[in-house]
């Protein structure tokens, strides 16, 4: 018993934001320090990230496959012609 009153007197039990430049994990001491800003840019990060696996990424593999199809039936056509001609 005597232990714990010697240690609840000498240990400093201030919280950790009581600390002269530690801010609070919750965000509101940090709103005004461009933390916002922050959460916003990771966010622009996060949603451009999405765009690109999702919509643009096999959107440009169909085109190219497409523009590969469409050169290799114009070869083709372009052989089959000039065979006919011949």
């Amino acid at each position: 018993m005597n232990d714990d009153k010697f240690l609840d007197e000498d240990l400093d039990t201030k919280p950790v934001t009581d600390i002269p430049g530690v801010e609070e994990a919750d965000g509101e001491k940090l709103k005004g320090k461009g933390f916002d800003k922050l959460l916003q840019m990771v966010q622009v990060i996060v949603n451009a990230s999405v765009y690109f696996a999702v919509i643009a990424v096999p959107t440009w593999q169909a085109v190219q496959f497409n523009i590969k199809s469409d050169c290799f039936h114009n070869f083709m056509f372009e052989q089959e012609v000039a065979t006919n001609f011949n």
